[in-house]
């Protein structure tokens, strides 16, 4: 059975590659939002979108663009130690000879009371 596509007289529908343009306030809204920190919800960015009046996508986008134009230099978080239960903490720093960094990074990750473990750019004391 023959059946065009569209039928003669008809409009097609949306263009599904276009983008809605994303309104000036609502990016002004999701800078003052984003000052006051990232929404502590499962999907935060989605919360930015609802309260912004943005989608998702365009929040993602935006924080996106922001971070290559060097306006976002860092998106990350703070944990409060104490709130979590955490009544004492420590950071120690070893200067680890290269061939054996990645050896002994894995193993210390695997700690279970080692929260974080990175490898950080040696430096010398002035």
């Amino acid at each position: 059975m023959n059946m065009p596509l569209r039928q003669a007289g008809t409009t097609p529908g949306p263009n599904l590659f276009e983008t809605d343009p994303v309104s000036p306030w609502g990016l002004l809204r999701l800078r003052q939002q984003l000052e006051q920190g990232l929404p502590l919800t499962p999907r935060p960015y989605q919360t930015l979108a609802e309260q912004t009046g943005l989608t998702e996508r365009q929040v993602m986008e935006a924080i996106e663009q922001w971070q290559e134009q060097g306006l976002i230099k860092r998106l990350g978080l703070v944990v409060k130690h104490r709130t979590l239960g955490y009544n004492a903490n420590a950071m120690v720093v070893w200067n680890v000879p290269d061939e054996y960094v990645a050896e002994l990074g894995a193993r210390m990750a695997k700690v279970p009371f080692i929260t974080l473990c990175y490898q950080r750019p040696r430096q010398l004391p002035d």
